[in-house]
C-alpha cells in the first residue's frame, strides 16, 4: 500500500479530503491515524492548489467588493422582471468545472 498511486479527479479529491477530515474527528488507533493524516495532508495540497485556481478565475473575471475586500461575481445581472443569468458567472462555472474535472495521480 505503501507508495501507491492512484488517478481522481480535482473533484473526487476535494470530496476525500473533506471525508479524511470528518473521520479524522473521530477516535482511532494510532497507525490508522497516521495513514489518515498523511493522506489527507497530500489531498490538502492538492486542494490548495485548486482553490488558488478558482481564486485567480474570481479575481479576473469578477469585481473588487469594497466593503467586504473580496473579488466577487454576481449570480445575476438587472432586476426584478429584467435580471437574468450573469454569463461572468456561467464563464467562472466553466472554466472552474473544467479544473474540477482534471486528473491527478494522488500517493
Amino acid at each position: 500500500m505503501n507508495g501507491e498511486k492512484m488517478t481522481l479527479t480535482n473533484r473526487e479529491v476535494l470530496m476525500a479530503a473533506k471525508g479524511l477530515l470528518q473521520i479524522g474527528n473521530m477516535q482511532i488507533d494510532g497507525r490508522t491515524s497516521y495513514w489518515l493524516a498523511r493522506n489527507y495532508k497530500n489531498l490538502t495540497s492538492i486542494e490548495k492548489a485548486v482553490m488558488e485556481k478558482r481564486n485567480e478565475i474570481i479575481k479576473r473575471l469578477g469585481t473588487l467588493d469594497e466593503k467586504k475586500g473580496q473579488y466577487i461575481i454576481p449570480e445575476t445581472i438587472g432586476e426584478g422582471e429584467n435580471a437574468k443569468r450573469n454569463p461572468l458567472t456561467e464563464q467562472a462555472d466553466t472554466e472552474f468545472n473544467k479544473i474540477l474535472d482534471e486528473m491527478v495521480d494522488v500517493e
